[in-house]
């Protein structure tokens, strides 16, 4: 996904992920390390978010973690190792030579915890989930009766809002507003304010900012350029390879394999993600608004209010009823808006539909997620 004026648009085809590695690693090949990135760059904001095939990831559950010096906060074990060796001999060569100390930045030590990315997302979900099933229904949704009706409102508020407010996991990776952090490799020194842009300047100002930076890329770091106490592991880095090469059974001769065994492609768990979203929202709307009142009109044309109690509901019954290449069209209906797609025709749509059903009726689920992921790349 690239970007037009901060707004995310669907042409992944202008920024091929395997070049965008390669042009980071560049570099690294012809001088040895390159210490800074700059993550707001249209260019490199999806680092560590996407993987070589340009999907959007999400670190697996079970990865093996360790603590950082000093702290009790946890990290992914190879980039912990890099980031204990860094510390130890940055904090070591400040205490013996003390002109070095960067003034405002001291020594190192990992304070904060990393955000999880299912923490995030969860949270972001919530406060969805609760704004459609209260406010917006309060506003567009009073005749829904049943889910059918919920999920024709669900789609419009996607339509106007879910850019800005993504549900499915690949959006929530691909927004600008979710941070590197939540995919392992990014570390984070001190408990320095993002706001603080006096500091931020006078740390990189100063002369011995470039000997902190260099040392970094030395245990296969880049420093991110708008936060100079924050460090992003540089994968394609041989330096920071060995330390992930002491994790695995083989050395990686492809960077696509680091991905396959350390995250899974965000949208391969979208369709899961978005079913639970769905059953709690409009669970939430049902348990709020229990009674829906309907006027009729009398034989003797008097009107009258008749109560129609609304009915919660299961994953089972809504999968019996919908079915499941029913929910696939409308994941993909979803990405679209989030993706801000522009909008096909009703045939455009319809032959999309028929591939969707198609490759879920053949391989399976998985491969009609892929092909959803594939053509919302494509535009």
């Amino acid at each position: 996904m690239s970007l037009l004026d901060e707004d995310p648009y669907p042409l992944f085809r202008i920024i091929q992920s395997r070049r965008m590695y390669r042009a980071l690693s560049r570099v690294n090949r012809s001088l040895q390390e390159q210490p800074n990135i700059d993550l707001n760059s249209k260019f490199k904001r999806l680092y560590s978010k996407i993987d070589t095939a340009g999907d959007p990831i999400i670190l697996l559950p079970d990865i093996t973690q360790k603590t950082f010096v000093g702290s009790n906060h946890f990290g992914m074990s190879f980039v912990v190792d890099a980031c204990n060796d860094f510390m130890t001999e940055y904090n070591e060569r400040i205490v013996s030579n003390p002109s070095a100390l960067i003034p405002g930045f001291g020594s190192l030590q990992v304070l904060k915890k990393s955000l999880d990315y299912k923490d995030l997302s969860g949270q972001r979900r919530s406060i969805i989930a609760n704004y459609i099933s209260s406010h917006y229904m309060n506003l567009h949704g009073k005749k829904v009766e049943n889910f059918d009706d919920f999920i024709k409102v669900f789609m419009r508020w996607a339509s106007e809002g879910s850019a800005n407010d993504p549900v499915t996991n690949s959006g929530i990776i691909l927004s600008h507003s979710t941070p590197h952090s939540v995919n392992g490799l990014v570390v984070q020194f001190g408990d320095f304010s993002e706001n603080d842009d006096h500091l931020r300047g006078q740390i990189v100002a100063d002369s011995s900012f470039n000997i902190y930076s260099n040392m970094a890329a030395e245990y296969g770091f880049y420093v991110t350029r708008n936060s100079p106490w924050r460090l992003i592991a540089n994968i394609q880095s041989p330096i920071m390879q060995r330390y992930i090469d002491n994790y695995v059974i083989d050395s990686y001769s492809d960077l696509s394999q680091f991905f396959g065994d350390f995250y899974v492609k965000a949208h391969r768990i979208d369709l899961r993600e978005f079913r639970s979203f769905m059953l709690a929202a409009y669970n939430g709307f049902v348990h709020f608004n229990p009674i829906l009142k309907k006027k009729e009109v009398c034989l003797d044309g008097s009107l009258r209010v008749i109560n129609h109690p609304r009915q919660k509901t299961t994953l089972q019954k809504l999968d019996e009823e919908y079915g499941i290449g029913w929910w696939l069209e409308r994941l993909y209906d979803l990405r679209c808006f989030e993706t801000r797609m522009p909008k096909k025709t009703d045939s455009q749509k319809q032959r999309i539909y028929e591939h969707i059903e198609t490759k879920y009726q053949t391989e399976g689920v998985r491969s009609a997620l892929d092909f959803i992921a594939e053509a919302i790349k494509n535009g």
